[in-house]
């Protein structure tokens, strides 16, 4: 299940390499939960998903040899589809099936005339078994003003084809994973001074080196992952960076003022075109890399 965005397209799956989207198609009971609950293997309160998917709209799919892989595959679509604008989307369960599955499952094992017929038997017979767990994380809290919520298939596409590129350069890579989960749980603190500390924790990790005039040399890094907008990421990095300075020295941005939310949206663009420009690269630089394309 997928919390914040809603498909463009409500009749039809969006398909892309080993990821799909599902749009909810139909109503799932506490009924059905519950039978889950006693007859299947859900790891969790059937209450929770019950819950959950009331404000769920589509489900993000992956083929994946293992939960591990597909949790981690889902991190990267989600980190790939706020780089494309849309709206940070949280994913609170995983499962075996989708949750169009579960609508009517004793009804319509009976009922061979609906749609839904045959994967219900399969599931009142317990010839497929069904399995749930939760997944760490909290809803989203903090939306950036320009996203979008509608998952169109000119969002999906290139998020997906990002996705497999982010996984490959992040394989292997832990600062890169520090930053993948900083954007990831950033939106979920309800704090924008706290986010944005989150957000700057990914971003630091990045040069871990770099220990002294932090600001400049950061900010320069930074803008160097990218030259083509050198100049701009520069001036954006030194901004964001003071903006976590402050917070990191008392200053409050809780209230959530338009200028505060211009803030975090400071820094949110900051850490999305740095991913960016990451994956346009193939990877991490070091900083004598980056130090030497300057002097060239």
């Amino acid at each position: 299940m997928a919390q914040g965005a809603v498909p463009a397209d409500q009749h039809n799956d969006l398909v892309q390499g080993p990821f799909r989207v599902i749009p909810r198609r139909w109503h799932v009971s506490t009924w059905d939960w519950a039978l889950l609950a006693t007859e299947h293997e859900l790891h969790l309160p059937f209450q929770l998903p019950d819950l959950e998917a009331q404000s769920v709209n589509l489900e993000l799919a992956v083929e994946a040899d293992s939960v591990r892989t597909a949790v981690t595959m889902v991190e990267a679509l989600r980190l790939a589809l706020a780089c494309h604008g849309l709206v940070p989307v949280s994913t609170p369960t995983i499962c075996s099936h989708s949750v169009n599955d579960f609508s009517g499952i004793k009804q319509f094992a009976k009922d061979t005339s609906d749609p839904r017929h045959g994967r219900a038997l399969a599931i009142a017979s317990r010839s497929e078994t069904v399995w749930m767990a939760g997944i760490r994380g909290g809803p989203v809290a903090i939306l950036p003003e320009s996203a979008t919520r509608e998952l169109s298939e000119s969002v999906f596409a290139p998020s997906a084809s990002m996705a497999l590129r982010w996984l490959d350069i992040a394989k292997g890579a832990p600062r890169l994973r520090v930053l993948e989960e900083a954007a990831l749980t950033a939106p979920t603190i309800t704090n924008l001074g706290q986010s944005i500390l989150q957000m700057w924790t990914g971003l630091e990790s990045l040069f871990p080196e770099i220990h002294s005039e932090l600001s400049f040399r950061l900010a320069l890094h930074l803008a160097q992952l990218d030259p083509a907008t050198r100049r701009a990421q520069f001036a954006r990095a030194r901004k964001a960076y003071v903006l976590r300075s402050k917070v990191a020295h008392g200053h409050d941005l809780s209230e959530p003022s338009q200028k505060n939310r211009d803030a975090w949206t400071e820094c949110w663009e900051l850490l999305h075109s740095t991913v960016m420009a990451l994956i346009v690269r193939g990877g991490l630089p070091t900083e004598e890399q980056l130090v030497e394309e300057l002097l060239t």
